[in-house]
Order: C-alpha cells, then sequence, then structure tokens
C-alpha cells in the first residue's frame, strides 16, 4: 500500500488567445493546458507515482479558471505505468481507406463528387446533397468542386459551401508520403484524410495530418459524436490556415462557424470537435476533451481506496 499525507494545491490561471500554458507541481507532474472554444473543467487523478497526475481534460483559453485538488490518504492499486504524459489528440480513424490519386499528387485539385451511398443525403446550409468532393488544399465542398488555394474565414468565404479542415496551400507533388485518402466503407459516412501532406511549394520539410468526417442527415449517430468531426494529428506548418464551416456567401450567416484563423501549427494534435447539423447549420457541438487514459508504459488499472491510518 502506498499512503499520502492530506494536502491541498491551488492555482489561478489566467489564459491568452491561442497561448499555452504549462503548470508544474509536485516535483514531476506537469499538466499542458492547451486551448479550445469551450470550458471543461480540469480534473486530476493522483497516481503517486514520482508525482504523476493523469489530466482529463482541458480549460478554456478565454477565461480565468481556479482549481483545487485535495488529497487525502490513498491505496493505490494495480499502477502499471511508470511514467504518465498527456496522450496526443488521435484522428477518428487509422483506416483511411483508398487513395485518391489526384489529390494525392498535385497542387490545388480536386475530385468527386464522392456519394454518401443510395439512399443517402446531407441538408448542408438549406441545399440537399448526396455527396461532396474532396480538394488537395484540406476542405470538401458541396456542388461542384474548388481548387482555391489562399485560406479565408469559413465565415466570411464566397468560394463554396464549404468544410474545412485545415485550408491552405497544401501540395503532395512528387512525394510519396503526401496523401489524401477516402473512407466510404460505411453507408452515409465519408471520412477524408490528409496525411504527411507539404506545403506549396513541394515544401516537405513540413508536414501536416488532418481528418474530416462527414454523415448524411440519416446517419445514426451514437454517443458523444456527431454529424461532422474535425481531429487533427501532427502539423509542423506554420503557414497561415483556417477552419469550420461556410456557407459559400460573403454575408455571415447563422449556423456559419469560423473556428480557427492562424498559423496552420496551432491546430496540431488539438481536441477533436464534433458538430450537429440541424436543418442544415450547425447547431450545437459535441466536445471531446483530450483524455489520457492509457498512458505511459501502459496503465492497465487504478483502484483509490481512502483510508484512515491506524495507530501501531
Amino acid at each position: 500500500m502506498v499512503e499520502a499525507e492530506s494536502f491541498t494545491y491551488s492555482s489561478k490561471i489566467v489564459f491568452l488567445y491561442e497561448q499555452k500554458t504549462s503548470i508544474e507541481a509536485m516535483g514531476n507532474a506537469i499538466f499542458h493546458v492547451v486551448g479550445t472554444e469551450y470550458a471543461h473543467e480540469v480534473k486530476l487523478i493522483p497516481l503517486i507515482v514520482a508525482g504523476s497526475f493523469i489530466v482529463l481534460s482541458t480549460s478554456n483559453i478565454y477565461f480565468k479558471m481556479e482549481w483545487k485538488m485535495k488529497i487525502k490518504t490513498l491505496a493505490l492499486g494495480l499502477i502499471l505505468a511508470t511514467s504518465v504524459t498527456a496522450a496526443n489528440a488521435a484522428l477518428y480513424t487509422n483506416t483511411y481507406g483508398t487513395q485518391l490519386a489526384s489529390e494525392s499528387n498535385c497542387d490545388d485539385c480536386f475530385s468527386g463528387a464522392h456519394a454518401f451511398g443510395a439512399g443517402q443525403t446531407i441538408n448542408f446550409f438549406g441545399n440537399t446533397y448526396s455527396g461532396l468532393f474532396t480538394g488537395s488544399n484540406g476542405y470538401v465542398t458541396f456542388g461542384v468542386g474548388a481548387s482555391t488555394f489562399t485560406p479565408q474565414a469559413l465565415n466570411t468565404q464566397n468560394i463554396r459551401p464549404m468544410i474545412a479542415g485545415l485550408f491552405t496551400d497544401l501540395d503532395s507533388r512528387n512525394d510519396g508520403a503526401s496523401n489524401v485518402y477516402l473512407n466510404d466503407s460505411t453507408a452515409g459516412q465519408l471520412i477524408i484524410t490528409w496525411q504527411d501532406m507539404g506545403h506549396f511549394s513541394q515544401n516537405y520539410g513540413v508536414r501536416s495530418t488532418f481528418q474530416l468526417v462527414v454523415r448524411s442527415d440519416q446517419f445514426a449517430v451514437t454517443g458523444s459524436e456527431g454529424q461532422i468531426g474535425f481531429f487533427y494529428n501532427s502539423i509542423t506548418d506554420s503557414s497561415s490556415a483556417s477552419a469550420g464551416f461556410g456557407d459559400g456567401l460573403s454575408a455571415v450567416n447563422t449556423g456559419e462557424e469560423a473556428f480557427y484563423n492562424g498559423a496552420a501549427s496551432g491546430l496540431s494534435n488539438s481536441s477533436p470537435r464534433w458538430y450537429m447539423l440541424s436543418a442544415g447549420a450547425p447547431v450545437s457541438t459535441v466536445p471531446v476533451p483530450a483524455a489520457a487514459w492509457l498512458l505511459g508504459s501502459g496503465l492497465l488499472g487504478l483502484v483509490g481506496v481512502a483510508r484512515k491510518r491506524k495507530a501501531v
């Protein structure tokens, strides 16, 4: 049995826009708090392994936050991890599907339309579509494809009705590692993956990997997921980029969402985002915290039992 004396730790953090904050406490317990758009409570599980902790969620960058933690005498069992760190946000799936030949060796190209499947459609800002077009520059469009390479705020862009995971001037020419994939194996669901994309002009010293999940109105959404999902892996490109939804009209209309404008690398390993659609517009989000459940060299179980110290 491992025991620890009772104590209280508290801190106040003021977050600034797009700022990453690290907090160090109890020796090597480092909590990396990365800004997201929505507030989440910070919860910590004490492991009593060299003072490490599991960070269960991240917090908003736009407000002041206070957290306090009190640990009573604990008995911890089945701790197999020797070190614990926050896990990187993952892609929705590692099953990428079929490589799209055009987007996997081009600059500023698209393909489609890629169908959701028989009887499957999506109402996107008032218009109904049976499929979408995939673009090499990090977005999908509806009605017709696009090859625009200059990123724009999604709520004011007038290119096409668009969902952008990472709208920037990506490049995949003459590079075997840069590829775009489409997984359409499930009726009503299209998963598009941009893997290790470089930047114009054939700059492969930077890489971007991210994924969009787009589901039809007929798809049965379950659990904590949504209809439209944004997922980010490693992005080292510092070029300007944008992300979100847009109806293709210059005016800002209800439901349009420009949740990111900045350096592409600012979305690297960021928390996934799920959106639900109602009457074709995003009306709610299902935040997915950057949870750290299986970490380090392998944490298979954790049992915490509060006990009173017995007098000898």
